[in-house]
């Protein structure tokens, strides 16, 4: 592996092989002055970061062991295991110890950010003997059959999960997530498949993610196969925790007006709660009506993280998920998605919505004009809204469970911004850019728009980014 190739990220913290080989080198001759030799137990309490990989790095360097505690454990778990363990030594941080139970061990070490307190501490690596068969890490058990009871895992076991497998590829070409917290088994895949083979760890911040967050993070770090994620995004089913993670929005059909003409009925929908931010009597379905709705919604409710709709206009045209209204939607910084062609079930409370409105509304309506029409469905939508209990809110109604976004509607669209290393084009008229003299087809919907091109893992092959949203791959070989 090269050793300025970053080894490890922490929201806007790296650390290439060399800068991590050298701080765990750094803390191990610290350890190993305060008498801690071949397989000692040390432990470990400390919130994601970049020194938690330095510590677990460093303990093993040592020629110990380490016992990864979660700080967020009842107090009763961890002085079971700081006990039961025998633990002489623990690494932690300031802002922890007034969560970790008493008596502490003898030797308590505060890790300070960048590894300051072991400066004059040796970069080399420790001369010290360690086997395949001594003990790497301990790993207690959820304790859901009875006492949580401690496995101890030795080198020779690590190395064989993650070097010469046949059930996943690691390599130096490898980017992993590290979700799961350390004291699970799972993180020993996370943290040593990619360091032991030259990949790259992106350990994300201590917080239970929603799924915007865990996307972004997944398309920041190229943690997406564009492939992959385009073949899912259509037909994923949602179900967001929250109000605002995802709008559902479409036109119940169309239908001829006594005074001429037709209505389309436009319905946004919120996931979540089931509140119903729009019920709006169109005259077409062509991007400038739409677009004037969507900012009378987004004006009184704020932006939603994501937007569901289908593949017909205005949001989606043969061929192509691009349209002038899911660009303007994605420069406020709403993803855009679509369901499944011909399966209007993915959007399925959005499709139980418009049952529902065809079965009361609909079906007994006298459209004499489209004043008519959406005085109706305004008083109907209040009803719903604010009157009508449902069995999936626990009989509640939408206008209990929804709140609305913090994040209000720029009256002004934000300025595209890209990164320093980025390769910023601009869109041709017909929808293409231009890199190296070869020209590649985006969409004519990005027509006079700016596009970042990003370099990937893979040799030859750029990303193609507008604003935060991966909108295309292009393979210049």
């Amino acid at each position: 592996m090269l050793p300025d190739v970053v080894a490890v990220i922490f929201d806007d913290e790296q650390l290439s092989y060399r800068e991590l080989n050298e701080r765990a080198n750094q803390l191990a001759h610290y350890l190993r002055q305060q008498g801690v030799g071949l397989e000692t137990l040390v432990g470990i309490s400390l919130e994601r970061s970049v020194e938690l990989v330095v510590a677990l790095l460093g303990v093993l360097k040592a020629g110990a062991a380490y016992l990864p505690l979660d700080a967020d454990y009842p107090p009763e778990r961890l002085a079971l295991m700081l006990g039961e363990a025998d633990v002489s030594v623990l690494l932690t941080q300031q802002s922890l110890l007034g969560r970790l139970p008493k008596p502490l061990p003898e030797r308590v070490i505060c890790l300070q950010r960048g590894g300051a307190q072991f400066a004059e501490q040796s970069r080399s690596n420790p001369d010290v003997a360690v086997g395949p068969d001594n003990l790497s890490h301990v790993i207690y058990t959820s304790g859901s059959t009875g006492g949580p009871k401690g496995v101890a895992i030795a080198h020779r076991s690590v190395v064989r999960l993650v070097k010469e497998t046949n059930y996943a590829s690691f390599s130096d070409k490898e980017v992993f997530l590290q979700l799961a917290p350390v004291s699970f088994d799972a993180a020993t895949l996370e943290v040593w498949g990619p360091l032991l083979n030259g990949g790259r760890l992106v350990v994300f911040p201590a917080t239970e993610p929603t799924l915007p967050e865990l996307g972004a993070i997944l398309q920041r770090h190229q943690l997406l196969e564009p492939a992959a994620a385009e073949k899912h995004q259509a037909w994923l089913r949602f179900e967001h925790p929250a109000p605002n993670d995802l709008w559902q929005m479409d036109f119940k059909g169309e239908f001829a007006l006594q005074q001429g003409g037709r209505c389309f009925p436009l319905t946004v929908l919120d996931d979540h709660s089931r509140f119903a931010l729009g019920l709006e009597a169109c005259s077409n379905v062509q991007t400038e009506p739409t677009k004037a709705v969507l900012i009378k919604i987004f004006r009184r409710y704020g932006l939603p993280a994501r937007i569901t709709c289908d593949n017909g206009p205005p949001w989606g045209i043969a061929n192509c998920k691009y349209t002038k209204l899911s660009v303007w939607l994605m420069r406020l910084g709403i993803i855009v998605s679509h369901s499944r062609p011909h399966h209007p079930q993915t959007q399925g409370k959005d499709e139980r919505f418009h049952r529902t409105l065809g079965a009361e509304v609909l079906r007994y309506l006298i459209p004499l004009n489209l004043a008519v029409c959406q005085q109706r469905f305004g008083q109907w939508r209040y009803v719903y809204n604010n009157e009508r209990p449902h069995e999936a809110l626990g009989l509640k109604v939408p206008a209990k469970c929804y709140q609305p976004s913090n994040r209000a509607y720029p009256e002004t669209l934000p300025a595209l911004e890209y990164g320093p290393s980025d390769i910023v084009k601009k869109v041709h008229p017909r929808g293409h850019i231009k890199c190296r003299g070869v020209e590649y087809y985006l969409s004519m919907a990005f027509a006079g728009q700016h596009v970042a091109l990003r370099f990937t893992n893979t040799d030859g092959l750029l990303h193609v980014y507008f604003a935060q949203h991966l909108i295309a791959t292009i393979n210049l070989k």
